[in-house]
């Protein structure tokens, strides 16, 4: 695996074309035009994915206002209670971080870069070691929280850094095979993960819906099949990635909600509903 530096090569037979969507304008294929829109500053507010999944309850563990120096107490306890991290990120430079006993990953380690990137050399030296980028957030002080785990089924990843959402970057992976698996944003930059294997058969991304269920709403219902996977949010815009899966997985009730105020009493009550956090970001959700 590697950082992507060149643009991959685009074979034949890689099945359908993924597609981009951008909800308050029009919405287009990858390969059409796209009217131009400005989001600007609009209200801040947690966006929060929740799955309901077949099976026995899980044991899921919310932790928000995490200081840097607290990370490690609080995954290493996880950890020690065999816990793993799903799903982080950040408001106003404090950590969230989502973990539970539901994924498959076997092992897992993290990094906090402050350097207005990720670590690459650590992510080299992890990506030879077997483990695959499953979460990643970014703070407003150009930090990057990366979450590696063994256990993922991708079989590649690349992951590079824009000064704006990189729409043709993705549609070039898209045509590859590759996925999008993690998404965040730090300063003025965002990061994209891209893996290959990722379980997926389609995927589409909508930017910048006026209320996030709204969008959810769209490719969730009316037999499409599609489930949220990855969410992100800054102050100017917000992200969700839809995917849908491959013929033998099993497909998750979703619920998206948005609040205003801290989630945890929310989230406590999904919980006790056997809702659980899938995806987490925190960031402009309206004009």
């Amino acid at each position: 695996m590697e950082v992507s530096t060149q643009r991959c090569k685009t074979g034949v037979g890689q099945g359908r074309q993924p597609r981009l969507y951008k909800w308050l304008s029009s919405c287009y294929y990858a390969s059409g035009t796209q009217r131009q829109y400005s989001p600007g500053p609009g209200l801040g507010q947690w966006i929060i994915v929740y799955d309901a999944p077949h099976g026995l309850p899980m044991n899921q563990r919310f932790h928000q206002h995490v200081a840097d120096t607290h990370l490690e107490q609080h995954i290493k306890q996880g950890m020690d209670d065999g816990l793993y991290i799903s799903s982080v990120a950040c408001y106003h430079d404090l950590w969230t971080l989502i973990m539970n006993n539901g994924t498959d990953f076997s092992a897992q380690v993290y990094a906090l870069s402050c350097q207005y990137s990720l670590p690459e050399q650590w992510i080299r030296f992890r990506w030879r070691e077997s483990f695959s980028i499953s979460a990643v957030a970014g703070n407003t002080g150009g930090c990057f929280l990366v979450v590696m785990s063994k256990g993922t089924p991708y079989v590649h990843q690349v992951y590079k850094e824009f000064s704006s959402f990189p729409i043709k970057w993705i549609s070039e992976y898209w045509r590859c095979g590759y996925y999008i698996t993690s998404m965040a944003h730090s300063q003025s930059r965002w990061v994209i993960v891209m893996s290959k294997n990722a379980g997926f058969v389609d995927q589409c991304v909508e930017l910048d819906f006026q209320h996030p269920s709204e969008g959810y709403l769209k490719w969730a219902t009316g037999g499409l099949g599609y489930q949220i996977t990855s969410v992100a949010a800054t102050p100017y815009r917000h992200v969700a990635v839809l995917s849908i899966f491959g013929q033998q997985a099993k497909e998750n009730l979703q619920e998206m909600k948005t609040s205003s105020g801290s989630p945890s009493a929310q989230i406590n009550r999904s919980s006790a509903n056997k809702q659980y956090v899938a995806s987490i970001a925190y960031g402009r959700t309206a004009s």
